[in-house]
């Protein structure tokens, strides 16, 4: 009985396990797809137009966009960087494609940022969008909670079934010892005769 409750938490926990992992990796993506298609109208704008002035005119709540020239300086950026720009590493290598990351920010909390490079007429860009993860975050962490509660639950009704299945089979086993007991020869008679007359039968 222990080995087989054992076996159910395992698969119980196995289970919202791997569920969690495919909601986590969902809600991931999602906010990758959001990133680019926000980001879109802006490299198209871009590569059609030298005039770079457009992103500082920018002003989306929860998106912060920042453009980097080839050495990975700051060339523009959106109206809600004003007071402190992206937490970008200082020593970034140049990208030849679109890039995910994720980082920490001192004043937004950690952000999904999607670097983009753009060929303008003024020469290569990269295109820089962050989003905070606030949201994904509080999903995530009230999905674990959900789970932790449930599964304690589960493991604590499991628990109690068990024991008292137990304690009936074990009550059951006494009040037949008990019979025995008080009635020796009677049911060793009896389980002579039963076994005599399995033997015959046979």
């Amino acid at each position: 009985m222990l080995l087989f409750c054992t076996v159910v938490g395992v698969l119980l926990a196995g289970s919202h396990l791997a569920f969690y992992v495919l909601l986590a990796r969902e809600i991931h993506a999602q906010l990758d797809r959001q990133l680019v298609e926000s980001s879109s109208p802006v490299v198209a704008d871009l590569e059609e137009d030298a005039d770079i002035s457009d992103v500082g005119e920018l002003n989306i709540p929860d998106e912060y966009f920042e453009l980097l020239d080839a050495s990975g300086r700051v060339v523009a950026h959106s109206r809600n960087l004003t007071n402190r720009l992206l937490p970008l590493p200082a020593n970034r290598a140049p990208i030849s494609q679109s890039a995910f990351e994720t980082v920490d920010g001192p004043e937004r909390g950690h952000l999904r940022l999607l670097l983009i490079p753009v060929k303008t007429p003024g020469g290569n860009r990269v295109l820089v969008l962050a989003m905070p993860t606030r949201h994904s975050d509080s999903v995530l962490l009230t999905f674990r909670h959900m789970i932790l509660v449930f599964l304690s639950l589960s493991l604590a009704i499991m628990g109690v079934s068990v024991g008292l299945v137990c304690g009936q089979g074990l009550a059951a086993h006494c009040r037949v010892n008990a019979a025995c007991e008080g009635n020796g020869e009677t049911c060793f008679r009896s389980r002579a005769s039963g076994a005599l007359a399995t033997s015959l039968g046979e």
